[in-house]
């Protein structure tokens, strides 16, 4: 069914690279359907394919009236938005990258092996011996030729990912439109984006060997490395001319549509489809081709974006890093990765006919693609469809081949946001909706989930915070056990053990019938008995203004199940004098690392904490991790490197300056 391209250069040798596209329409119409029909058509014709696309993206129209109310409302809080002394990639003695699931590593700017640190640079990585952690010193820097964006360590090679010189695309000039609507025409990807991706034997990390190098076409959206395949997920949107994205009535949108299709015409399959690069490593590139075969795309009739998505899939395990790429036409949101399969998900509207765009009633659908991780690489399995929008990677959970979704429909301005967790499986290319929960904290947002075995966790959130306990051991009937109101809220979830949850998250207070942000909240809940969970510890940090970058992305914030200690960035803001309103912000006081002993038992046991303002020049940086090895803690950022023994952090301090 598939075509084989010949000819991509290693050490200029040829390997194979194998390129498919698939997609699945979603169900129209309908709140919960997750049975979409599925017709698979393919062509081999690159006439019928350019055709396809074009039509594809001239259809990509969303009503005015959402354009205008609902900007930036499908959240995307990364992973996430993308962990746990039950899900960790922690090895003895020292812990590594947070993930979310175990064996499913995910790229970050430190990694580490125990001896050694890999730290992503501006245009370079620095590799650090911290053997003697006393005396830490830069064995190496790899000059990379753009901007370093993440990293990955497996079996002593070296993956960069970086934007290359270039690389970074420009905004698209076909519309004037500032804000940004996740939906339809993806207006605010950057035209011309690319993703690198070098690879360095680094078994002498003083003397890092160069093995390859290739160039992807598209913005990077997410990665995974999985039993030694590394998998690149790519957005790719072509440099279009001016084009109508949105329409005001039905004989408006059939205008435009018609316009579009004109103001395509004069493009070619290659203006409209993503290519790769083969690099060697004097810079050059020693081969550039299509980047998905034209007989490998299926073509879908429904209009779900005017961009592709690839996934690229390279073995490490093999000398020659041979690789293979997938795509689709649609938009993605939110990726997904157990140690068996890939998940993306991709957002659109939805409305009831009405003659004029005033009248419109909207709300989101999901659509859902699974892919497999096989000895082939990446392929097909199934899609469906869901109501409503994802918040991160973390509203997705899979658990002996059923997933497990939390989605939120409505909005909370105008009081009709609604939550729900779907369970799906899949069965004959259709990716089924076979028990769900439906209408949970009405009214309510949902800032966190987190799916751990049979069990589900969410919190919800207006003026106080409502943990739900799930219980998901049968998924054709999922059902809410329990529930729990505190102060604040949770932005994210860590499995502490079987039976406890320990999170992170905002303190509040209500004033006038206004709520506001404080400090950061540290919660430890025991959901041992799921029908009445209860929290046991709290920890505040701050008052009003204080953040930290673990808040949003869960890489940066690290527990080491091993020795029970916790460690994350805080930008500290205080008031230095008492304040009665909860609306006024405190002054900055401290800009560095906290870390605790986290125990069920005795709760948080503050350690101490690192600052990273060594001068003004060191203090403000992009994003900070913490690493634990042995019995010191490590804070690394781009320009600097601290150490203290965990027992001892106002004691000696030991601290290495890098050159960005």
């Amino acid at each position: 069914m598939f075509r084989k391209i010949n000819q991509l250069l290693l050490f200029h040798k040829p390997i194979l690279f194998f390129a498919f596209c698939l997609f699945v329409l979603g169900c129209t119409g309908g709140s919960e359907i997750g049975n979409p029909e599925n017709t698979i058509t393919f062509t081999e014709s690159d006439k019928k394919l350019e055709s396809y696309i074009k039509n594809q993206i001239a259809l990509s129209l969303v009503p005015k009236n959402l354009l205008l109310e609902t900007a930036d409302s499908v959240t995307d809080k990364g992973a996430s938005p993308e962990v746990t002394p039950v899900f960790s990639d922690a090895r003895a003695g020292y812990s590594t990258t947070n993930i979310q699931e175990q064996d499913v590593d995910e790229s970050d700017t430190v990694k580490n092996n125990g001896t050694h640190f890999f730290v992503a640079g501006n245009r370079k990585v620095t590799i650090v011996d911290v053997s003697t952690p006393e005396i830490m010193r830069v064995v190496s820097n790899i000059d990379i030729r753009g901007e370093v964006n993440s990293l990955y360590l497996n079996n002593n090679i070296l993956v960069i990912l970086f934007i290359p010189d270039n690389g970074g695309g420009s905004k698209w000039s076909g519309t004037s439109l500032t804000q940004r609507l996740n939906i339809g025409m993806p207006y605010w990807l950057p035209v011309g984006a690319q993703v690198g991706i070098q690879f360095l034997d680094v078994v002498d990390p003083a003397n890092p060997k160069w093995l390859s190098e290739m160039i992807l076409d598209g913005l990077l959206v997410s990665s995974r490395m999985i039993d030694g395949n590394l998998h690149i997920i790519q957005q790719f949107l072509p440099d279009l001319p001016p084009l109508s994205i949105c329409y005001t009535t039905e004989e408006d949108k059939a205008q435009s549509i018609s316009k579009n299709q004109k103001a395509l015409e004069s493009l070619s399959l290659n203006d409209l489809t993503p290519s790769y690069s083969r690099i060697g490593e004097n810079g050059k590139a020693i081969e550039t081709d299509q980047l998905v075969a034209t007989g490998d795309f299926y073509c879908p009739e429904k209009p779900l974006g005017g961009t592709i998505i690839t996934v690229t899939t390279v073995s490490i395990k093999d000398p020659l890093l041979s690789f293979q790429s997938m795509g689709t036409v649609a938009d993605a949101h939110q990726i997904y990765a157990s140690t068996k399969s890939l998940y993306v998900g991709s957002t659109r509207w939805t409305s009831t006919a009405a003659d004029n765009y005033e009248d419109i009633e909207y709300d989101f659908l999901t659509d859902i693609y699974k892919f497999n991780f096989t000895d082939k690489g990446v392929e097909y399995e199934s899609s469906g469809t869901i109501a409503g929008s994802t918040l991160n990677q973390f509203s997705f959970g899979e658990y002996q081949n059923v997933l497990r979704v939390a989605a939120t429909t409505g909005n909370i301005w105008q009081g009709t946001s609604n939550n729900h967790v779907y369970c799906m499986k899949s069965d004959n290319g259709q990716l089924n909706v076979i028990g769900s929960i439906h209408n949970i904290a009405p009214g309510e947002n949902l800032y966190s989930s987190r799916f751990v075995g049979s069990k589900g966790y969410l919190v919800t959130f207006v003026k106080t915070d409502p943990l739900f306990t799930l219980d998901l051991s049968d998924p054709t009937n999922p059902f809410i056990v329990g529930e729990l109101k505190v102060p604040g809220y949770s932005d994210y979830i860590h499995p502490l053990g079987e039976n406890y949850l320990l999170t992170i998250g905002k303190d509040t207070k209500e004033q006038d019938g206004v709520t506001f942000d404080q400090g950061i909240q540290l919660s430890i809940f025991d959901v041992g008995y799921l029908k009445a969970p209860r929290i046991l510890h709290k920890e505040m940090i701050g008052d009003r203004g204080t953040s930290s970058e673990a808040l949003k992305n869960h890489k940066a914030f690290n527990f080491w199940a091993e020795q029970n200690l916790l460690s994350f960035p805080v930008d500290l803001f205080e008031h230095l004098s008492p304040s009665g309103n909860a609306w006024s912000y405190g002054e900055s006081t401290f800009t560095g690392l906290y870390t605790y002993k986290v125990t069920a038992e005795n709760g948080f046991e503050f350690k101490g904490r690192l600052s990273r303002c060594i001068d003004q020049a060191n203090c403000d940086t992009t994003w900070t991790r913490a690493i634990f090895i042995n019995d010191r803690v490590y804070e690394i950022a781009p320009n600097v490197i601290r150490s203290a023994i965990v027992n001892d952090m106002d004691g000696e301090v030991s601290t290495i300056v890098l050159d960005e």
